[in-house]
């Protein structure tokens, strides 16, 4: 928040400047004036000095303070919005709750949902209050977002362009958009990104080492394979069904902080599933959110709306059983990647080669 300084400040510091300047000037062109008379001129520099001193002084105090309030502001904020992403967290679990089991949901959720409502709105009139002192911050945090989102959305492949080489260079030009909102932000708000990006539980994010891997596997062979997990010993019955149910749909499970890829046949809700999706890069300490946001960033998936637009059924197109695995009841899918995706892909390299995973 730039130091506003008073339409009465500037015209007192011209004022006195210019009669600092005038009493200087008189001085100089009249080196014979009387002693009392160049006392009384000296008497009066001195004090335009203190004059112009004082309110110099003011100027730079209310800067300093400023300043800090910027700063108390800045922490409130990155502590309030905690407070909005545990509240948010909260409301989805429950709200989740109710919608699954809308008949035997305890009624202690339906107060929790509620509570989170009314905890929603105080975050939000926190957030405003410090609306005047780092408003432009806020804008930038908000803008920044919104172009993070964006560019899921595009890697994702919600939104297809009609060819590669706009989607490429929307990917590129969303990159240099959020380097640049980043490096607007103040330093405390940058790091306290950065560091809460890097805290566990988090939402996952594209991660460079897995993105670079699939983009080579898909220039070699046109397609990506996955292990699974099964949830059953693989005798010839349960190979059978899981062959005919290709191409598989999939669901995203969180349970104890950890999310699995859960692999099922297509078409309904409660269909027969049959495993989880193995992260290739554990090992690498690769995330298995990060595993799974970019995996999905890559496959051709058909993403699916459901009641109240809640998502179900989500199709990995081209997917196709490829045989079991060398572990004891695990087995391989193999996803075909479309010229037009596979285009998109390996045209558009996010990161440099040594980019940390």
């Amino acid at each position: 928040m730039p130091t506003k300084i008073s339409p009465r400040e500037i015209l007192a510091l011209a004022f006195f400047s210019l009669l600092a300047i005038f009493v200087f000037a008189g001085k100089a062109v009249s080196p014979d004036l009387h002693h009392s008379t160049a006392t009384i001129l000296d008497a009066i520099v001195f004090f335009l000095a203190l004059a112009i001193g004082w309110i110099i002084q003011g100027i730079l105090s209310r800067a300093d303070y400023q300043r800090g309030l910027k700063d108390y502001a800045l922490s409130a904020y990155r502590r309030v919005t905690d407070i909005s992403d545990s509240v948010a967290r909260m409301k989805s679990e429950a709200h989740q709750e109710i919608l699954q089991h809308p008949e035997s949901v305890p009624p202690v959720l339906h107060v929790i949902d509620a509570l989170a409502d009314e905890l929603g709105n105080t975050v939000r009139s926190a957030i405003v209050d410090w609306a005047d002192v780092i408003g432009d911050d806020i804008d930038t945090l908000h803008r920044l977002d919104q172009a993070q989102r964006m560019q899921l959305r595009a890697l994702h492949n919600l939104e297809p362009p009609s060819d590669s080489s706009t989607a490429s260079e929307t990917l590129r030009r969303l990159e240099q958009e959020i380097e640049t909102l980043r490096g607007n932000l103040p330093t405390s708000l940058r790091t306290a990104i950065d560091l809460e990006g890097d805290m566990l539980p988090r939402e996952g994010r594209l991660s460079p080492l897995v993105l670079r891997s699939l983009r080579a596997t898909i220039r070699d062979t046109s397609s990506v394979r996955l292990m699974v997990r099964s949830f059953s010993p693989l005798t010839s019955h349960v190979v059978s069904a899981i062959t005919r149910a290709a191409p598989y749909s999939f669901r995203i499970d969180v349970a104890a902080g950890s999310e699995f890829l859960i692999i099922k046949a297509p078409s309904r809700l409660d269909a027969e599933e049959f495993g989880v999706v193995v992260n290739a890069f554990d090992d690498m300490g690769v995330y298995d959110k990060d595993y799974h946001a970019t995996l999905l960033s890559v496959l051709p998936v058909l993403w699916n709306a459901g009641m109240g637009g809640m998502s179900s059924n989500h199709i990995i197109q081209y997917s196709a059983f490829d045989g079991p695995a060398p572990q004891e009841d695990h087995f391989f899918i193999k996803i075909s990647i479309p010229e037009e995706r596979r285009s998109d892909l390996l045209e558009y390299d996010p990161s440099p080669p040594d980019a940390p995973g």
